[in-house]
């Protein structure tokens, strides 16, 4: 059961392995009073596998996130990184009305600015948003220097996301990403992403399809080994086919209003409104007769649990 909360200087993380729907929750926290569009920027995410990598400390990914999450959140309440293109949907997405366009224009980067940011953050009545997963032992030493994470988890069927990694060749095509982080840390040295350095001898060894399992299979059982009584989840499923209960549910974990114009973010939504249940994981290019049979099994187990969860 949820617990409803008060939170001081939040930071609402939206977590979810890749592929698994996770830019959907943007028109859902952003059909919320007071939640910002989240920052999706890959900076913390190279920061994440650097340290997975065993290339930089722990006391330096804190320094890092602590100052990153403080400075990008102040941006953000500035008006900075809204992209006011007519092709791009975030400025709608972040902003209430023209009129809050034209208050964030009038803000300076000064220290009266810096005031009035940290009075709406610390009493709640703004909330930064990250597309951005951190580890358990990170994040509690972000807490104790003062930061309240929330997490807004999305969820997909795992064998969607399973098909989802091998359609789009993440099991083979790692070594062509996230070039600025490889250069400037040396976790992609190994040829592996980061976030496979817990099993990098299997990544040699196994199949771009093998691989693509390994990742989905190790996320859903970390995931479900945890506690989240107090974290929200969304899933995927659930919001294309009717939005409004999952925004009730963030809605009322924060405490919040949902916006009167919410219906118009979702007109933006570019993904399926029709849930086809008998194609949903429908396997045409046969990428679960190219994983070993226990994987398989394995990934049904997996299925089985997310169904009951």
């Amino acid at each position: 059961m949820m617990i409803k909360q008060n939170f001081k200087n939040p930071i609402i993380l939206l977590n979810g392995i890749s592929r698994s729907g996770k830019a959907i929750t943007w028109y859902v926290v952003s059909s919320i009073e007071n939640v910002d569009v989240p920052l999706n920027e890959p900076f913390p995410d190279w920061i994440m596998d650097a340290y997975n990598s065993d290339d930089i400390s722990e006391k330096a990914v804190v320094t890092l996130l602590g100052n990153y999450f403080r400075i990008y959140s102040w941006y953000s309440f500035l008006g900075r990184g809204i992209n006011l293109k007519e092709a791009d949907q975030s400025s709608f997405l972040k902003l209430s009305s023209l009129k809050e366009l034209e208050i964030r224009n009038t803000r300076h980067d000064n220290s009266k600015s810096w005031q009035e940011f940290s009075n709406l953050w610390s009493s709640g009545d703004f909330y930064p948003c990250f597309t951005t997963d951190l580890s358990g032992e990170i994040k509690n030493e972000l807490i104790n220097q003062g930061f309240n994470f929330i997490n807004i988890n999305t969820l997909r069927n795992p064998k969607r996301v399973f098909l989802e990694w091998c359609n789009t060749g993440r099991g083979s095509r790692y070594d062509k990403l996230d070039r600025m982080g490889k250069y400037y840390f040396n976790y992609k040295g190994m040829n592996i992403p980061g976030f496979a350095h817990k099993y990098k001898e299997k990544w040699f060894e196994s199949s771009p399809e093998e691989r693509c399992y390994m990742v989905v299979s190790q996320y859903y059982e970390d995931f479900f080994s945890h506690d989240h009584s107090q974290n929200v989840n969304i899933f995927f499923e659930d919001v294309i086919q009717d939005p409004l209960p999952e925004i009730m549910k963030v809605a009322n974990f924060l405490n919040l209003k949902i916006k009167d114009n919410y219906k118009e973010m979702f007109k933006l939504m570019d993904v399926p409104r029709f849930f086809d249940q008998e194609n949903y994981i429908k396997d045409d290019n046969g990428y679960f007769t190219r994983i070993q049979k226990s994987s398989y099994e394995h990934l049904c187990s997996i299925e089985e649990k997310y169904e009951v969860f």
